[in-house]
């Protein structure tokens, strides 16, 4: 069995909620964890939570068409000005 810091569950625990741990042996240890661990389950009930909040307010939340043209001649005017 991998012996992990709690900073290192929090990490592959955040890759197995984004679903884009991939090691077998990871995921099996992740989800024995989820499964034992109060505190594991908390977290990734959290992160389960934060990720379907942040999915709701994507889909209702708009911007202005312009946005990215505005926001990239910001950019360049500081740039510009930052050379001289």
């Amino acid at each position: 069995m991998i012996e992990l810091t709690k900073n290192e569950v929090k990490e592959i625990l955040t890759a197995y909620a984004d679903n884009e741990l991939t090691d077998p042996e990871k995921i099996a240890l992740i989800e024995q964890l989820i499964e034992t661990d109060p505190e594991v389950r908390f977290e990734y009930m959290v992160q389960q939570q934060a990720k379907k909040f942040a999915l709701r307010i994507r889909s209702t939340v708009s911007c202005p068409g312009n946005l990215k043209t505005s926001i990239l001649d910001k950019i360049k005017s500081q740039t510009a000005s930052n050379k001289h």
